[in-house]
Order: structure tokens, then C-alpha cells, then sequence
């Protein structure tokens, strides 16, 4: 498992905000400063909260991207 602080899911969203949609799993991490194996947990529980999606060719988009801009 991976721990997360309390707080790095809201700074996951917030850094994928800025990303041009869709986008990696790769400029996602390098978005958040974390590392790869990090971010794919990260964006799999922003998946399962309604925040991103993941597509069918493995990249992932924000499902509202204009919110909390």
C-alpha cells in the first residue's frame, strides 16, 4: 500500500487541473513531484471519487475541468 497524507488528494487534483487534457499517468506524476507507482494511486482513488476518469487507451481526463478554477 501506499500511505498518503491527508491532504495529497486535493494536491493530486489541484496539479492535474493544469494539465492538458487528457493526460498520462507519467505528466501526472510529474505534475505532483511524486513518482509514478505515487500518482497511479492517486489517480485511481480520484477515479473512484468521480474526479478523473480513466480512458480506454489508458490516459485519463477530469471529468468537470472547469471546477474549482
Amino acid at each position: 500500500g501506499v500511505v498518503r497524507a491527508g491532504d495529497a488528494l486535493h494536491g493530486a487534483e489541484v496539479a492535474i487541473r493544469h494539465l492538458a487534457q487528457p493526460f498520462t499517468v507519467g505528466e501526472a506524476a510529474r505534475a505532483m513531484g511524486t513518482s509514478r507507482r505515487v500518482a497511479v494511486a492517486l489517480l485511481e482513488r480520484l477515479d473512484k471519487t468521480l474526479v478523473t476518469r480513466r480512458l480506454p487507451n489508458g490516459s485519463r481526463e477530469l471529468r468537470h475541468p472547469q471546477a474549482g478554477r
